[in-house]
């Protein structure tokens, strides 16, 4: 069966996977190839913006729709595409809610006896 999908066109990193992926899952090369596409895309999120107009930006957003029957593979794939990136946001977040978690000692918020500038008081009056 020959194909019109352009996996040639495709980085090499991105093609290697597609094929990888394909011959692991003995699946066609274009649903990894889509889903790889995805990844890629869905990992941008709002990180990369064109000026499109004066008041307006456009986003680097593509949206795709896998069809194959059931069983085929579509989850296996785009989970395979997906992990590095879910594994990298799991270590954003952890790494996130640890440097902004509450902390008891709230001298380091503070800078020679002063909060953004002002004098602190000495004591808190009841």
């Amino acid at each position: 069966m020959t194909s019109d999908f352009p996996i040639d066109l495709l980085p090499d990193i991105a093609r290697s996977f597609a094929y990888e992926v394909a011959l692991s899952f003995r699946i066609p090369v274009e649903l990894p190839s889509v889903s790889v596409l995805a990844a890629a895309s869905a990992s941008l999120g709002r990180g990369l913006e064109i000026q499109s107009t004066p008041d307006d930006v456009m986003r680097a957003n593509l949206y795709f729709l896998g069809a194959a029957k059931s069983g085929d593979g579509k989850t296996r794939t785009i989970k395979q595409a997906a992990t590095s990136i879910l594994e990298h946001q799991k270590e954003a977040i952890a790494f996130w809610k640890h440097d902004t978690e509450p902390r008891r000692d709230f001298s380091a918020l503070y800078w020679d006896g002063s909060l953004f500038g002002c004098a602190l008081p000495r004591r808190v009056l009841t």
